[in-house]
């Protein structure tokens, strides 16, 4: 008989010392004027949130992008993405929506409802986007359908990072 599974748990992105981010400092919107602040909002605009919970996709998902020079953060589940959203104000979010116990779609909608989001690109990239409806296609930045080429899925984020649509 072997040991029974450990339950899966959802990965919240650290903060990256390497990347500009000072571990103690807490970022919010508004704050001004703290050197911390600064470097933040500086690594924001190079950071992708991946929302993934393949291991072996966002490994390479994130290989692909920190090659780039993109910073990268990660989550493998869809619950309390928003609040990181929020958090990180990352250049993109890229999400898949295949998750486990929430759709990546009930994420897409909730961070383009939210005002405070809203504005973040999110590029779906899933083996689902078949069954995407056209308005939901319609909040994404981009649709990038697995398998992709890597050289779609850097143009998809680049172009979304830098707000052309």
């Amino acid at each position: 008989m072997s040991a029974p599974a450990e339950p899966r748990r959802a990965t919240f992105p650290q903060l990256n010392p390497a990347a500009g981010y000072k571990a103690d400092a807490v970022h919010k919107k508004g704050d001004q004027g703290t050197e911390a602040n600064s470097v933040m909002q500086d690594a924001s605009r190079r950071t992708i949130l991946v929302v993934e919970d393949d291991p072996e996709m966002s490994d390479m998902l994130a290989g692909i992008l920190e090659r780039e020079g993109f910073v990268v953060q990660r989550s493998d589940s869809a619950f309390a993405v928003a609040r990181l959203v929020h958090d990180l104000e990352p250049a993109a979010v890229i999400l898949d929506l295949g998750l486990p116990y929430r759709p990546g779609s009930a994420l897409l909608d909730e961070l383009k409802s939210d005002p405070g989001t809203a504005s973040v690109p999110v590029i779906v990239v899933s083996g689902l986007t078949e069954g995407l409806s056209p308005e939901r296609s319609a909040l994404a930045a981009a649709v990038v359908s697995k398998p992709f080429s890597i050289d779609e899925l850097v143009t998809a984020v680049r172009r979304s990072a830098d707000g052309v649509r």
